[in-house]
């Protein structure tokens, strides 16, 4: 009997370690049973563009650049299919794949910020992601039914040229979701919320000519040495953005710079994006609203998904950005993240969410984030666990489309024309002035007996008794007249 108490007691025991050693595993980071990526958000720079800054656009002898400012380059497009490819690689080719190759409309959606080198990095990421060859097909009666009203020159041999494909090499089209610059709140919240962010950043002005001071002496390194004016952390910003991207296109430079000089722009270019730009925590708190608001709705709905067991094929499990470098670095300052240098063409920022199951089948939801491919701690911050990070997401993001209205003070006319405004308003005022003046002399120089309205047709009648008696009075005289001289001799 004490031997069998001993065993069971030994069994109990045993257990107990088992289930210990197996909560331990989901929360000490140790190999899980099961590690599912269930969601994915996205978020990338765009590509190689032309330059923006024609005050040095001296940096280089190419007169390409001088064309079409901030344009997409081929380069750009490029890197951003190659982007396409490897999330292709990661997210489709493995057991427990994350999209499926076949395009779903159901499983992934595409947002735009409303800029033309946005619009076509997207583009050329979503070409990539879902490679030409698996696009839709056409029967016989459907390539016959597809003509379209207007009549298409040399249309059988287009379509000879096609076969059954729908389009050329079987590609196919990613709907991408974006709006007008000038009603962009989302992703243009610097320009539509320009009003609330004045009115914060004079708190700042100080600190500004502050940081400005640090950096005179290298200032005026440039000028000596090549003749490149930079007043402050700002120009300086705008001349290592132009240096990168003529570098980034493979182009050479027309300026030798010293090799310490890289190293010091590119601190200065970072301390102005974060420390200058993005020293507003209202600005901060709009740029990344999109990101935080969308992940919270998404990374719940994911979760939810997989408790219930949908399919797939049947829900959402990835959502891409293409935003400017400011949106990345906004995150980074509101996360607390480690970048620490400018964010460069075509830089992304991933954020997964994982379902992790354990030997006794308990699951845990984590999130982990990732930096052009290299892992960011989160577990300093306490974001790693899913429950800590939605609580972070709830926190530091807007509740509501009013809530942020409010915040951003939203103005539709912010990038207007407003000295078109201005002519236009004084052209009218002149027009206004000179036919004012016109009628006003048309007034004064109109009798003042001339009757207007409706007293003209009693004027008129008034008049004609006038005359009349005028008439008879003077017959009157001539009557008398001509007596007297007929009594006369």
């Amino acid at each position: 009997m004490r031997n069998y108490c001993c065993c069971l007691g030994f069994l109990f025991v045993l257990g107990l370690i088992m289930m210990t050693k197996g909560l331990a595993t989901s929360d000490s980071g140790a190999s899980p049973r099961r590690d599912e990526v269930i969601f994915s958000t996205v978020i990338i720079r765009h590509g190689a563009r032309r330059m923006l800054h024609p005050e040095y656009m001296s940096v280089t002898n190419d007169t390409t650049f001088l064309k079409d400012p901030g344009k997409l380059t081929a380069v750009g497009k490029h890197q951003l299919y190659l982007l396409g490819r490897q999330f292709a690689d990661k997210y489709m080719n493995s057991k427990t794949a994350l999209l499926n190759p076949q395009y779903n409309p159901l499983q992934i959606t595409a947002r735009s910020a409303s800029t033309n080198r946005t619009i076509e990095s997207i583009q050329s990421f979503l070409t990539g992601l879902y490679e030409p060859g698996l696009g839709p097909s056409l029967t016989s009666e459907q390539i016959e039914a597809a003509a379209p009203p207007i009549a298409v020159e040399n249309l059988p041999q287009i379509q000879q040229e096609l076969r059954t494909a729908a389009l050329p090499y079987y590609a196919r089209v990613v709907p991408i979701h974006t709006t007008t610059v000038n009603n962009d709140y989302v992703f243009n919240s610097i320009s539509t919320c320009s009003k609330a962010l004045a009115a914060d950043e004079k708190k700042y002005v100080k600190e500004f000519a502050t940081l400005n001071k640090k950096y005179v002496k290298f200032f005026d390194h440039l000028k000596e040495e090549h003749n490149l004016t930079v007043k402050n952390m700002d120009d300086c910003y705008k001349l290592y953005d132009n240096i990168v991207t003529v570098l980034s296109n493979g182009v050479k430079l027309s300026i030798d710079f010293e090799d310490e000089d890289f190293p010091i722009m590119r601190n200065i270019t970072f301390l102005n994006n974060v420390n200058v730009f993005l020293r507003s925590d209202l600005k901060v708190k709009l740029l990344s609203n999109v990101f935080l608001s969308e992940m919270q709705k998404y990374f719940a709905k994911a979760i939810a998904d997989s408790k219930e067991k949908v399919s797939k094929e049947k829900t959402l499990r990835m959502a891409v950005y293409h935003v400017s470098d400011t949106h990345i670095l906004a995150l980074n300052r509101i996360m607390k993240l480690s970048l620490n240098a400018p964010v460069p063409f075509a830089g992304t920022l991933v954020f997964e969410l994982h379902k992790l199951v354990d030997s006794f089948d308990n699951e845990l939801y984590e999130v982990r984030a990732f930096y052009n491919g290299e892992a960011l701690v989160l577990g300093e911050q306490g974001l790693g666990r899913y429950e800590d990070f939605n609580k972070f997401l709830v926190e530091n993001s807007y509740k509501n489309d009013k809530e942020f209205m409010n915040a951003c003070k939203f103005d539709p006319t912010a990038n207007f024309d407003h000295e078109a405004y201005v002519a236009l308003a004084v052209v009218l005022f002149v027009s206004f002035v000179i036919l004012w003046g016109l009628n006003w002399f048309a007034l004064t120089r109109k009798p003042k007996d001339t009757p207007t309205g409706s007293d003209t047709e009693s004027y008129k009648g008034s008049k004609l008794e006038s005359t009349l008696e005028i008439n008879e009075d003077r017959r009157s005289e001539l009557k008398y007249s001509e007596a007297k001289k007929g009594t006369n001799p």
